[in-house]
């Protein structure tokens, strides 16, 4: 048992054997299992915690990217069509540029540039 340790539920191996065997003939096999549950507890706390500093960068990332200000002035014109924006809606794209909504056909593609922010973030 104590070579295929690894292959065995320690409990079901433990209901499964004789009550009348001795505990000191399953100490190596529950020696093995318990250091390899050890282990995979703690490489699963890393990893959980790996996670949680990923999530932790990308959740601070996009706060600062929503937080990003423009200003648009009575004489901002759209870069499309050339219109003043004025008080209608408007589209930023992270490359600052600023169009009318309704030249706004795909939130991801600058229609001014044609970069698909998609495919290509901005770095």
């Amino acid at each position: 048992m104590s070579k295929h340790f690894s292959r065995l539920d320690a409990a079901r191996a433990l209901d499964e054997l004789p009550p009348e065997t001795p505990l000191q003939a399953l100490h190596k096999f529950f020696e093995s299992a318990v250091r390899q549950q050890s282990e995979h507890r703690n490489n699963l706390d890393i990893t959980k915690a790996l996670l949680r500093a990923d999530h932790l960068k990308v959740s601070d990332e996009y706060q600062q990217r929503r937080s990003r200000r423009v200003v648009v002035t009575a004489g901002k014109r759209c870069k499309v069509s050339g219109a003043k924006i004025g008080t209608s809606a408007f589209a930023v794209y992270p490359n600052n540029m600023c169009v009318l909504l309704s030249e706004n056909a795909d939130v991801h593609v600058c229609p001014v540039t044609g970069r698909n922010f998609k495919e290509h973030p901005v770095d």
